[in-house]
């Protein structure tokens, strides 16, 4: 009995630090969190998160060896031959 209690136990606070975990991803990634409804919007999280990873990380990339200016993307370069 003592043993069902404790699992019963450990499946409410994983419930619980799952939901805060979610409602810590929404924060981080700007999407609502719906308090009553968060298990079915997971899926709608994660693809919300996956359409931002689509944009590069830097509106402006350089390469740190000659200055140029390489537009947008996730890093600049550190030599004039990865860009040229």
């Amino acid at each position: 009995m003592n043993k069902d209690l404790n699992h019963v136990k450990q499946v409410v606070q994983d419930a619980y630090d799952f939901k805060n975990f979610h409602r810590l991803l929404c924060e981080r990634f700007g999407y609502v969190h719906d308090d009553e409804h968060w298990r079915r919007d997971q899926l709608s999280l994660i693809e919300w998160i996956a359409a931002g990873m689509t944009k590069p990380r830097f509106p402006e990339t350089f390469c740190s060896s000659c200055g140029k200016s390489l537009g947008a993307g996730d890093s600049g370069v550190s030599h004039c031959g990865e860009h040229e």
